[in-house]
């Protein structure tokens, strides 16, 4: 679901590989902004010389080389201009990675797309495993209350009774909006972008004032 927490989850796996000295690709969907092939974007997009299966098999010998895992995070593939695109991309990397050692590719997307993303059956091809990231419905509570402690916010049993406190973004915007009542997803935004006006406000002020 949106907001659940997928790009974290792989913005946050990607940056633990590197802090490690590890390899990892992060890709992200919403950079694949035209209607040409998505392997083309892709190519594009990270400035190669080359093809992107070509980096697949370099991918796969710097593996090789330090004797680890280098996964390919592709996070939020709906968010592509044209996300249909996929569905013809995602055969050919499937059986260009099935083949390495070394190398293996991770996807993301908002489930009520799978339809128009995924080809028919994909998900009962051989190695590929489906996880549903269910963000903090298994411990609502301890994050809950983890979130507002952190921003200095009083916790009590009401808090449990939103309706979208298991999802990481809400709870995210929530605290960070809070105005002492239960407000939509909506207005939460709504104030995240007035606190964001407000400070490029008061950055194109100083200059102003300095002059």
């Amino acid at each position: 679901k949106a907001g659940i927490g997928k790009t974290h989850l792989f913005a946050n796996e990607a940056m633990s590989l590197l802090n490690a000295n590890e390899n990892a690709l992060l890709i992200i969907g919403s950079d694949c902004l035209s209607d040409i092939n998505i392997l083309e974007q892709l190519k594009d997009n990270l400035r190669l010389d080359f093809d992107f299966e070509d980096l697949i098999d370099i991918l796969e010998v710097i593996g090789e080389t330090s004797g680890k895992i280098v996964p390919i995070l592709i996070d939020a593939l709906n968010e592509s201009w044209k996300p249909q695109l996929w569905k013809y991309v995602l055969p050919m990397l499937y059986k260009k990675v099935k083949d390495k050692n070394y190398v293996r590719l991770a996807i993301s997307f908002r489930s009520e797309y799978q339809k128009s993303i995924l080809p028919e059956r994909f998900l009962e091809l051989d190695s590929v495993v489906k996880i549903e990231h269910r963000g903090f419905r298994n411990n609502s509570l301890e994050a809950a209350k983890q979130f507002l402690g952190h921003y200095g916010i009083p916790f009590t049993p009401l808090h449990m009774f939103t309706a979208n406190i298991d999802n990481p973004l809400f709870l995210t915007l929530y605290c960070k909006t809070y105005q002492g009542d239960e407000a939509e997803l909506p207005v939460l935004y709504e104030r995240l972008l007035e606190k964001a006006n407000e400070k490029i406000h008061i950055k194109l002020a100083k200059p102003i004032e300095v002059a």
